[in-house]
This record gives structure tokens, C-alpha cells and sequence, in this order.
């Protein structure tokens, strides 16, 4: 398998799981919030998601230049990062569950910092270019519990308001 069709493939997986992940509408979730002043606008959030997503492709694609990348740590825990990240979308837009998406931001952040450990010791461009999606990451962490402080618990799509899906 070529390395680009491995890269691409793989972010291209994590986007359509991500997707099926969010539910129904998920723009339209974030949106019903009540965000902090310093909150993104929604388009940016898009961007935030398609530079996160070329980081990944960049990384994977260099790590496939260095021989077979599922020989290196390095691959899974971005492999790993994908799969969590989409997790995250499960918690906050599809569970609603605000109090645990904010939570989750602790071990993955923990995770994407692994992620570039691991990139520097076999890439180091790679590795550096993954950085930036760190200086990101206490941003994100900060409105996560913004929001959650916001809005505390929100309706369920199934109406339960505890924060735990009984239907799912």
C-alpha cells in the first residue's frame, strides 16, 4: 500500500467515524450553547479541524518514508489520537454529556503529547509540526469547561438531563 493511500485513508476513516460519532446536526448543537466571549467563532472551529486533521496526514505520511510506519509507536498512538478525538465528539455533541467531553480533554491531552514525544524521536519535523497542535490544546480545555460551566446539564436528544444517556 502506497504511503499517501495509507495517510489519507486513515484520516479520511477518522472524519467519516468522527462524523457518524457527532449525531445529527452537531453545528447546530454548538451552536444552542452559550459560549464564553473568547469562544471561536463556528467556521473557525472547521478550520481548527482541517489543520488538525493535515497535521495527522503530514505525520502519518512521513512516518510511512521511514519503512513500514505500524512498525513505529509513533503511528498508533496518532492512530489512537483519531480514534479519541472522535470519542470526544461521541461525549459532547451525540451524549451531550459537557461535564465528560471537558473531562476527557485530561488524558487526551496527556495522549497528544505522547503523540509528538514519539514524533520526535523518529521525525523530528514531524514532531515539531505536531507541536502546534499542543499550544491549541489548553484553548480547547478552557472552553470546554467554559461550556460546561455555561451551560451545565443540557437536554438529551432522548430528554434525559442527568448527563447520562440511559438509551445508549
Amino acid at each position: 500500500m502506497s504511503k499517501l493511500v495509507l495517510a489519507l485513508g486513515l484520516c479520511i476513516a477518522a472524519v467519516v467515524v468522527e462524523t457518524i460519532l457527532a449525531g445529527n446536526r452537531p453545528a447546530n448543537f454548538l451552536r444552542s450553547l452559550r459560549q464564553p466571549k473568547w469562544a471561536l467563532p463556528p467556521a473557525v472551529w472547521y478550520l481548527v479541524g482541517g489543520s488538525y486533521y493535515a497535521l495527522c496526514f503530514l505525520s502519518l505520511y512521513r512516518l510511512s518514508s521511514w519503512g513500514p510506519p505500524q512498525r513505529s509507536p509513533a503511528f498508533w498512538l496518532i492512530v489512537i489520537l483519531m480514534a479519541s478525538n472522535a470519542g470526544w465528539n461521541w461525549l459532547f455533541f451525540r451524549q451531550r454529556n459537557l461535564r465528560l467531553a471537558y473531562l476527557f480533554f485530561f488524558p487526551y491531552s496527556l495522549l497528544a503529547i505522547a503523540v509528538v514525544a514519539a514524533l520526535l524521536q523518529v521525525d523530528r519535523l514531524s514532531g515539531m509540526v505536531f507541536a502546534i497542535y499542543l499550544i491549541y490544546l489548553p484553548y480547547a480545555l478552557a472552553w470546554s469547561f467554559q461550556v460546561w460551566r455555561l451551560n451545565g446539564s443540557v437536554p438529551k436528544l432522548g430528554g434525559s438531563q442527568d448527563g447520562m444517556d440511559k438509551s445508549n
